[in-house]
């Protein structure tokens, strides 16, 4: 499940988040935990591949001011 999070706690500086969007996966194992660890290793893979493909010319104008090495 992907949905928004909200956190009521006190917080006394403007970097500390209290709002986000979480990522819920629940998962069952064969044989070994690294299938669910190779397995959202995949996920977030593929998150990103699609995110660069549709944010090319966003990421384009970041790489402008920031440089960083391409990931992917």
């Amino acid at each position: 499940m992907i949905f928004l999070v909200f956190r009521a706690e006190d917080s006394n500086t403007h970097r500390h988040l209290t709002e986000f969007v979480g990522l819920d996966l629940e998962m069952a194992f064969s044989y070994h935990y690294h299938e669910v660890v190779n397995t959202i290793g995949d996920l977030f893979t593929q998150i990103f591949k699609g995110l660069a493909e549709k944010l090319v010319e966003f990421i384009s104008s970041i790489y402008i001011e920031f440089i960083f090495f391409k990931f992917l």
